[in-house]
């Protein structure tokens, strides 16, 4: 039973580098170092003279909160301890459980942490004192920095301090347990399923734009990407490349007259949407560009211009601007007088043909 216990808590995988978030609960780690040892023969704790003692774990770690993670930590390596006074030497496997407070939220580039829990250690046969090869309870605690390496991705330093249960595993047996101190690097790694509504790639507890439609490319905050800043997504702006109005798709308006620039016949000055953004001065219908009497309304057959006497002839070209209603007129605007008789054609008689006027021609 207790071999079973430990197993199952040596299928871990360590204290781990980033601390995982809502969208990636599981972390999975990969960790090497060294292990040093202070009991009865003496203290290698920070000493870099004495026998290097190198280990290697695995780490498997669940989110909890914002600032909190649980793991289990498994290491398998060397410790020992050699001095003229002593010596001794194991091999080991350790298992830990432990519960991290990260100081600094899951969104930091930086996370300094620390963390307390405890576990076991399996000692080899290669002792001076043979039984009771299990430490079963194990106190430790430390603390560390992870260093975000990219989305999911963390480098991670760490120091733990186990203290054992027992005062033989040096072989020597003198009132104080015996005590470890480990310093690890490792790379984990986030994994897991995110909720994210919209398929962006962007979790919905950070998605800005949740209900983005289907294949559209987005920034980081998961809003459709958005080139001119204008407020209106590329994939909807009919002008993706210059800032414009949202009432116009995206597109600019310099004269400000709701005809897009790209459009408008005239963009530096403003004129109705009808006439294509032109302006039209005497509101006759006709734009000034195309408008023979721009300041006076006209119609459209005249090409904007007045027709005072209602022949058909623009004032402007007039020659009799004043001709009776009804009277027939030459190209010039003025009565016909076919047989050139001096009398207009509604006056004569016979006006095909020349008469007297004392006749009626």
């Amino acid at each position: 039973m207790k071999k079973l216990l430990l197993l199952s808590m040596m299928l871990s995988l360590a204290y781990v580098i980033q601390a995982q978030t809502e969208d990636k609960k599981w972390n999975i780690g990969l960790h090497v170092g060294a292990i040093q040892y202070k009991g009865d023969l003496g203290n290698d704790f920070y000493k870099t003279d004495m026998a290097f003692y190198s280990l290697g774990g695995l780490s498997l770690s669940r989110y909890i909160g914002s600032h909190f993670d649980v793991s289990l930590f498994a290491t398998k390596g060397a410790v020992g301890f050699n001095r003229p006074a002593g010596n001794f030497k194991s091999n080991f496997t350790a298992a830990m459980l432990n519960f991290r407070f990260n100081i600094l939220g899951p969104r930091s580039a930086v996370r300094p942490y620390i963390f307390v829990g405890g576990g076991a250690m399996l000692f080899d046969k290669n002792l001076n004192i043979s039984e009771g090869r299990i430490d079963y309870i194990t106190p430790s605690f430390g603390g560390g920095i992870n260093f975000k390496m990219g989305p999911s991705v963390m480098l991670n330093l760490r120091e733990t301090f186990m203290y054992t249960n027992e005062d033989k595993r040096d072989g020597v047996i003198a009132g104080d347990n015996d005590a470890y101190l480990m310093h690890t690097v490792g790379v984990t790694f986030n994994f897991g399923n995110k909720k994210d509504a919209d398929k962006d790639g962007i979790s919905d507890k950070y998605d800005k734009c949740p209900d983005t439609p289907p294949g559209i490319a987005v920034d980081k905050t998961g809003c459709p990407l958005d080139k001119d800043a204008d407020g209106v997504a590329d994939y909807i702006d009919e002008c993706p490349d210059v800032a414009g109005v949202k009432s116009l798709k995206g597109c600019p308006d310099k004269d400000g007259d709701g005809v897009a620039d790209k459009n408008d016949v005239c963009p530096d000055i403003a004129g109705p949407v009808a006439l294509k953004g032109c302006p039209d001065t005497d509101k006759d219908g006709i734009a000034d560009r195309d408008d023979r009497c721009p300041d006076v309304a006209g119609p459209l057959e005249l090409k904007g211009c007045p027709d005072t006497d209602k022949d058909g002839v623009a004032d402007l070209d007039d020659r009799c601007p004043d001709t009776k209603a009804g009277f027939k007129v030459d190209a010039m605007g003025c009565p016909m007088d076919n047989d050139k008789d001096g009398l207009l054609n509604e006056d004569d008689r016979c006006p095909d043909a020349a008469g007297p006027v004392s006749l009626k021609g």
